[in-house]
This record gives C-alpha cells, structure tokens and sequence, in this order.
C-alpha cells in the first residue's frame, strides 16, 4: 500500500522537459536581452530619467515575483553567489531611493534564501 501511495505521488508531480527548461532559459534571456537594449538606448539618447523608471518598474515587478517564488519554497544551490546577492542589493538601492517597501521586500527574500543581509 506505501509503494502504491509514493507511485501516485511521483506520478502527480510536475514533470519539467529539457525543452521546458530550455525555453524558460530563452524566455528569461529575451527579457532580459529587451530589458537591457531598452534601458541602454534611453541612456544614449540622454533619456536617463525614462531609463530610470523603466529598471526601477522592472525591480519592483522582480522582487515581487521572487519574494512570491521564495515563499513558495522556491531557492538556489549555494554555487549561485551572484544571484543570492540580489536582494541585497536591491535592498541598498531601494534604501538608497527611498522606497523602504521594497527594500523589506527585498531583505525577505534574503532570509528566505539564507543569504547575510550585510556585505
């Protein structure tokens, strides 16, 4: 009855593709590919201020997603330093910014990855 009960289990959970893998990997490199050509081309055309406004509306929109991912359970091997330093710095900026709502948010999803909070 155990085995029967672990073989519905297995057979329930959600099964991810390499190909799912592979165009979520795509997805997220065409974002960030848009992102950044957007951001890029605002500053070369002395357009900082819009250049501003459109990274810090995508920061906003990002720590939302990920303090959503990390509540879930969502986390990263210790081998990813970079991206576990995110938040922080993200934190700093929203500090720095004034914008103290996103920087709690952001220091959450510190704890939440196990991540120091200071550097």
């Amino acid at each position: 009855m155990r085995f029967v009960a672990i073989l519905v289990a297995f057979l329930s959970a959600p099964c991810i593709t390499e190909q799912t893998a592979q165009q979520n990997r795509l997805a997220h490199e065409l974002e960030v590919m848009s992102l950044t050509a957007n951001a890029a081309m605002l500053i070369r055309n002395g357009k900082t201020e819009q250049a501003v406004r459109l990274l810090e509306q995508r920061l906003t929109f990002s720590v939302s997603k990920t303090r959503e991912l990390t509540a879930a359970g969502a986390n990263l091997p210790p081998e990813f330093p970079n991206l576990r330093d995110a938040p922080r710095r993200a934190a700093e900026y929203a500090r720095a910014t004034h914008q103290p709502d996103l920087a709690v948010q952001a220091e959450e999803i510190l704890k939440q990855l196990g991540a120091s909070p200071e550097k």
